[in-house]
C-alpha cells in the first residue's frame, strides 16, 4: 500500500487543533482502507488496521509544513520498513526516513502511489490537485471541507468516471464520524434535519462571552490557545460552518455542491448582554448550522440561535461540536 500524505504551511495552527486533526485522520485512513472494495485492497487493508504489523512494500508520503512533523515521525518510525516518499516547505530533510523530496506538489502524481491525502487546504490548487490525482486513477482523501463544498459535485464524478474513491470523513467535525454516520448506519433512514454546532473556535467564543467576556479579548485567547487562525474570518464569519453543513446536506437530501441558496451569518455582531436577555428567557446563544428538508425544499442556514438552556447542544461548552439528526425511524 502507497499512501501519500500532502500538508501545506497555512492549514494547521495549534497544537491542539492539529493533534484532533491527526487522530482523526488516521482513524479516516484506517476505515477507507478497508472500505474500498476492490480485491488489491483486501490484504493491504489488514495492515493498516493492525498496525504493528507493517507491510515492508508500504509506500507513506509525508508532508511537512507547519503540520507536527514530530507527530507524523513518531508514526513512521514505529514502521522500520516504511519508505517515506516527503514533500518539503522546509530544509528538514535530515529528520526524516529515507526522504524522496518533490518541490512540485504536482509531480507526486507521477510516483507509484495509491493514496494521496490531500491537507494543503483552500479551493483553486487543492481542487487542480484532486482532479488530476483522480484521473491518475488514484484513491484521494481529503480533509479539505472548502474545495468539497466549492466543487464537490465536479470531484464525485471525475473520481466515479475513474473507478476510484474521493473520501472526505475528516473534512466534517474530524472527531465526529458524522459522514460514516449518514452513509452507513442512517442509510435506511429518511433524514428530515441536521442541525448543530459544527465550529468549535465559535463555540468556544460564544461560551466564554456567556461568561461574561466580551467578543474580541474571546476572539485573542482563541487564537493564542490555537484555536482560531490569524485571518479567524472563516470561523466567526460562519463559513467554516456553512461549508460543513452544506456537505451534509448533499449526503442527506442530494442538494447540490456547492448550494444554490443558503443564508449564513456570523457571531461577530454578537455581545455579552444578549447572553443576559437570553438567559432571562430559558436560552442561550448559539452558532447553529442547520439543513432540514420540508416539502421537497432544502432549507440550508447557518447563523446564531437561541437554544434552549435544557437542551443538549446548550450545554455543549468550549471548543466542542454538537449535531443533531432527525430522521422517521429513530426520531
Amino acid at each position: 500500500m502507497r499512501i501519500f500524505k500532502l500538508a501545506g504551511s497555512n492549514f494547521f495552527l495549534g497544537w491542539i487543533m492539529t493533534s484532533m486533526i491527526y487522530l482523526a485522520l488516521l482513524a479516516v485512513l484506517f476505515s477507507t482502507v478497508s472500505s474500498l472494495s476492490f480485491d488489491k485492497w483486501r490484504s493491504a487493508t489488514r495492515d493498516l488496521v493492525t498496525i504493528h504489523v507493517p507491510n515492508p512494500t508500504q509506500k507513506i508520503a509525508n508532508g511537512a509544513g507547519v503540520t507536527r512533523l514530530d507527530d507524523t515521525l513518531k508514526i513512521l518510525r514505529a514502521f522500520p520498513d516504511i519508505e517515506s516518499v516527503t514533500v518539503l516547505e522546509k530544509n528538514d530533510i535530515e529528520r526524516l526516513i529515507n526522504p524522496l523530496v518533490e518541490r512540485d506538489i504536482f509531480k507526486i502524481i507521477d510516483h507509484d502511489i495509491d493514496v494521496i491525502v490531500e491537507l494543503i487546504g483552500g479551493v483553486d490548487v487543492a481542487r487542480d490537485l484532486i482532479l488530476k490525482a483522480l484521473n491518475a486513477k488514484k484513491h484521494v482523501v481529503t480533509a479539505n471541507k472548502a474545495v468539497i463544498f466549492n466543487h464537490g459535485n465536479e470531484l464525485f464524478s471525475v473520481a466515479n468516471k475513474n473507478g476510484v474513491k474521493l473520501l472526505y470523513e475528516s473534512s466534517v467535525c474530524a472527531g465526529t464520524p458524522i459522514i460514516k454516520l449518514l452513509n452507513q448506519e442512517l442509510a435506511a433512514s429518511k433524514i428530515s434535519k441536521i442541525s448543530g454546532m459544527l465550529n468549535g473556535t465559535s463555540n468556544f467564543i460564544l461560551s466564554n462571552m456567556e461568561e461574561g467576556m466580551e467578543f474580541e479579548p474571546t476572539l485573542k485567547l482563541a487564537q493564542e490557545k490555537g484555536y482560531a487562525e490569524p485571518d479567524p474570518s472563516f470561523d466567526i464569519e460562519g463559513t467554516d460552518a456553512a461549508h460543513k453543513i452544506g456537505i451534509l446536506s448533499s449526503l442527506a437530501f442530494g442538494s447540490s455542491l456547492p448550494p444554490k441558496d443558503f443564508y449564513i451569518e456570523g457571531i461577530n455582531g454578537i455581545h455579552k448582554d444578549d447572553f443576559k436577555y437570553a438567559y432571562e428567557m430559558g436560552y442561550t446563544i448559539k452558532h447553529l448550522a442547520i439543513a432540514k428538508s420540508t416539502n421537497n425544499t432544502i432549507d440550508l442556514r447557518a447563523h446564531p440561535s437561541l437554544v434552549k438552556l435544557d437542551s443538549y447542544l446548550a450545554n455543549l461548552k468550549g471548543v466542542r461540536n454538537g449535531i443533531e439528526v432527525e430522521t422517521d425511524l429513530l426520531g
